[in-house]
């Protein structure tokens, strides 16, 4: 896969085989061919992305979720410098959770 700019971005054949499975499904939702695998690989990203950052907030405050995501959109890189700042005050227990969250092979 290659990114914007000449960067690539290498996923493994295991996760090439579940974008390529998953394309119909995202396409029927979206009700629009995707133009190209890597498209749709960015879309999974994009939203992805958007739900870790949605994972470290209040799971019953929707117009802060909302917001963040939208101050992401429009400057990721002041917003992920401000979560992690956050997450380095935090204890250890709370990020552990997190870890969790993300990768179910620890359950």
């Amino acid at each position: 896969m290659m990114a914007k700019g000449n960067r690539k971005l290498e996923v493994s054949k295991e996760t090439i085989e579940k974008i390529e499975s998953f394309r119909p499904v995202i396409e029927l939702v979206m009700e629009e061919k995707m133009e190209s695998l890597d498209y749709c690989a960015e879309l999974i990203i994009e939203m992805g992305l958007e739900k870790m950052v949605t994972d470290l907030l209040p799971k019953d405050n929707k117009e802060l979720q909302q917001t963040m995501i939208a101050m992401f959109r429009k400057n990721p890189k002041f917003v992920s410098e401000f979560i992690l700042e956050v997450l380095q005050k935090e204890p250890e227990e709370g990020k552990k959770e997190l870890k969790i969250e993300w990768r179910p092979e620890y359950q």
